[in-house]
């Protein structure tokens, strides 16, 4: 051979075509056709977890909107008269600190005139 290494030949892939993906899944067990909705632990877990949180989620939702649909027209009023006397205040607020200053002011130059 003086020292080289015999030619190979490639007789073809390793791994026959006979394992395309149905006899993949079949052999894991799995027995539907690579649909995950038409899985039975897929049915199983939105069954039993997806779809009671939802139904919660959907019945808070509309007690809610049910008890503040309710009680929204009594509490018009007092939020009107309460934004009223907030007005009210910061407009008493505004005018006593702007009297306070200008009284500072004319004090301080009424002393500067003596």
């Amino acid at each position: 051979n003086g020292g080289k290494s015999p030619e190979r030949c490639n007789y073809g892939p390793n791994i026959g075509n006979a394992l395309d993906n149905a006899s993949i899944h079949s052999a894991s067990g799995e027995d539907y056709s690579g649909k995950v909705y038409q899985s039975p632990l897929f049915r199983w877990i939105v069954g039993l977890i997806v779809t009671p949180l939802l139904v919660t989620t959907i019945v808070i939702s509309v007690v809610v909107l049910v008890n503040i649909s309710s009680d929204l027209p009594s509490l018009v009023v007092p939020v009107k008269e309460e934004g009223l006397q907030l007005r009210n205040a910061t407009r008493f607020s505004a005018t006593r600190m702007r009297a306070i200053h200008v009284s500072g002011v004319t004090e301080k130059a009424a002393r500067d005139a003596h």
